[in-house]
């Protein structure tokens, strides 16, 4: 069975053939007959089978990483409510450390941190700039209006799609 790539150069050389009138009948009818469009649709079946597997990998690869992230999420969620118990019972009893053969913990100050009231009042020597951000989407919306925006125009491009 014939590569892909070669039945495609196969389809170019005949359409190169077909094109040249100085070419002889007789090597035309014989590129015909040596061309069977029957290996042609089998290699294109083929690859879309297995594109069709890969895109079923990917979705179920994708349903995984999210099961795990959902598992993740609770097991740091159960992880933040034990240190939360921990923390209010080891203040209950007014114990600030605590050593046992495997483990030290101890309650202590945090590094301090900003805590913000209310954003109006800050002064603005505080904030820092941004660029601007492009709307691409708006662009592309006003674009098919008919309105001309410089420096921008409308691109499309090809792409496979299997149904």
């Amino acid at each position: 069975m014939s590569k892909l790539y070669e039945i495609a150069e196969r389809y170019i050389n005949l359409t190169d053939l077909l094109e040249d009138p100085k070419v002889p009948k007789e090597v035309v009818s014989k590129a015909l007959s040596d061309l069977q469009e029957g290996d042609l649709q089998e290699k294109v079946v083929s690859m879309c089978k297995f594109i069709k597997n890969i895109e079923a990998d990917i979705e179920s690869i994708s349903t995984e990483m999210k099961r795990f992230q959902e598992k993740k999420r609770a097991k740091e969620n159960s992880k933040e409510r034990i240190k939360l118990y921990l923390f209010e019972q080891l203040n209950r009893v007014e114990r600030k450390a605590f050593k046992t053969p495997l483990f030290n913990l101890g309650i202590q100050l945090s590094p301090p941190s900003v805590n913000v009231i209310n954003i109006q009042k800050i002064p603005r020597k505080y904030f820092t700039k941004q660029e601007p951000l492009m709307d691409k989407r708006e662009i592309l919306l006003d674009l098919k209006a008919g309105i001309k925006i410089k420096g921008c125009e409308i691109k499309q491009t090809e792409g496979l799609r299997i149904r």
